[in-house]
């Protein structure tokens, strides 16, 4: 049979569900199974195999996929955004649109989503495909288990559901044998003693790259709590030397530093298309709508800027444009107002 394992981690790092993945998939394989793992990574020469094999298997060709004999086959999907003090994440946009090529043309029997219920895990691209969809979660910290709303609906279109202790069905409110769930512990060695559940919801990140500008000592990312499946969802926090002396002096150092911001964070293949002014919650924004092509996928990239005195936030969304597949927004004007993102960006305050 032909599995994929689709991770929101870098299986190269040390971590409960990179561990359970690295032993399940090496067993299997040497089963003589053909077994993908698919995951974001943070290595450059897997990341440029990894797009040229997507790109390959969207062309139709079925030895894309091909892989060593008794090992498993790893195909970054994207690259893996790296967090302080925990293991590196997926990058939403990346991940999905890796995974909806490899469920659509990989020809797979058997996806298996490791913690669906976290925002970065492309869960609904990745099950869209006609294998059968095995959804396991690992552990029963909130962030990993997702919204409560709508679970039972969006878990109905997997196969089977696996929980990995008591403590995952207690948190979820289910119990094994019903509803399709299964209690399987995860029964591998942790094989590195940093291994840990997962990323929280927020953490700190540092950098050094000084493309925003000088003034940037750290950013604060931040994961929710709007995320869906149709748009990436985040918050950056960049601390400033100083405030700013008035808002006309942020409004048009802002407009100076969004452009760049897109390029750097996607690709130089986005354009902005729209820049304005405005206020949120009485603070001094400005806002920048973008367009151009991530793994494959016209979207768009909508940020907005507010003023929060030594820091500044910013809201970003990251959609695809509307097509026959997609149902984003359908120009930059409606860009803006797409999904949770007014909500998402009138929720942020200090912290």
């Amino acid at each position: 049979m032909r599995i994929a394992h689709v991770s929101p981690f870098d299986p190269d790092e040390p971590g409960v569900v990179q561990d359970h993945v690295r032993a399940v998939s090496s067993w299997l394989a040497a089963q003589g199974h053909e077994v993908v793992v698919a995951a974001p990574s943070r290595d450059r020469a897997r990341l440029r195999d990894g797009r040229q094999r997507l790109a390959a298997l969207a062309a139709g060709d079925q030895d894309a996929l091909a892989g060593t004999p008794g090992e498993p086959l790893a195909l970054a999907l994207g690259r893996a955004l790296p967090l302080k003090g925990r293991a590196a994440i997926a990058v939403p946009a990346a991940a999905a649109a890796g995974a909806g090529l490899l469920a659509a043309h990989g020809e797979l029997d058997i996806v298996h989503v490791h913690e669906p219920g976290l925002p970065v895990t492309p869960y609904r691209r990745a099950r869209k495909g006609r294998a059968l969809c095995v959804a396991s979660f690992h552990t029963a910290v909130p962030a990993a288990l997702g919204p409560a709303r709508g679970r039972e609906r969006r878990l109905g279109f997997a196969d089977a559901l696996v929980a990995g202790s008591p403590a995952v069905l207690e948190a979820l409110g289910v119990t094994a044998g019903t509803g399709g769930w299964h209690l399987i512990p995860t029964g591998v060695e942790l094989l590195d003693e940093r291994s840990q559940l997962l990323a929280p919801p927020r953490v700190l990140v540092e950098t050094s790259d000084g493309v925003v500008g000088p003034a940037k000592r750290f950013v604060d990312f931040s994961m929710g709590p709007y995320w869906t499946a149709e748009g990436a969802y985040s918050v950056e926090w960049y601390k400033l030397d100083k405030p700013y002396a008035t808002d006309a002096d942020f409004i048009a150092e802002t407009r100076k530093v969004l452009p760049s911001l897109v390029t750097h964070s996607q690709n130089q293949s986005f354009k902005p298309l729209q820049t304005d002014e405005l206020q949120v919650n009485g603070r001094a924004a400005v806002r920048l709508v973008a367009r151009g092509v991530t793994d494959n996928t016209d979207a768009y990239w909508i940020a907005t800027s507010i003023d929060f005195g030594d820091r500044v936030a910013v809201a970003l969304l990251v959609v695809p444009a509307k097509s026959d597949r997609e149902s984003g927004p359908a120009d930059a004007a409606s860009a803006p107002a797409w999904g949770f993102y007014p909500a998402f960006t009138a929720s942020i305050t200090r912290h």
